[in-house]
């Protein structure tokens, strides 16, 4: 059983999050598990029983990343994956990619607040309404 390590994913969005997980010539996509419970049926499946699938344990190890067990794959070094991951900094341990477009963590920031900000008062302003006054008489 192969063994990688990955980045912390946003599990927030289940296996949406895994755009590709897969060989890096991006010929053979795996199937992505990161669900013990669906991954103990997985044994099940009649047309996946031979397909190259993975399980991720999305419990953080000693090095801050998920544990990536590959199942039905052929003996590869590496894998390409494509997600959404919780700090794109952890991303710049590995030598396979730049941080060129994601260097610029405090304009994202200011984004992100600007656009929640702007919800929270378009919502108070618009949709809220008032409260009354309790004007009901005792009979």
């Amino acid at each position: 059983m192969a063994h990688v390590e990955i980045p912390q994913i946003v599990n927030d969005f289940g296996n949406e999050a895994i755009l590709y997980f897969g060989s890096i010539d991006k010929q053979i996509p795996f199937k992505v598990y990161t669900s013990p419970v669906t991954f103990k049926y997985q044994k099940y499946k009649m047309h996946r029983k031979k397909k190259p699938f993975v399980y991720i344990d999305t419990t953080p190890n000693e090095n801050n990343a998920y544990d990536c067990f590959l199942f039905n794959v052929p003996l590869l070094e590496r894998v390409s994956i494509q997600a959404v991951f919780k700090d794109p900094r952890q991303v710049a341990d590995y030598s396979c990619c730049e941080l060129s477009e994601a260097d610029n963590f405090s304009f994202i920031a200011t984004e992100v607040k600007k656009r929640v900000i702007e919800k929270k008062l378009r919502y108070y302003r618009q949709l809220y309404p008032q409260p009354l006054p309790n004007t009901q008489v005792p009979a």
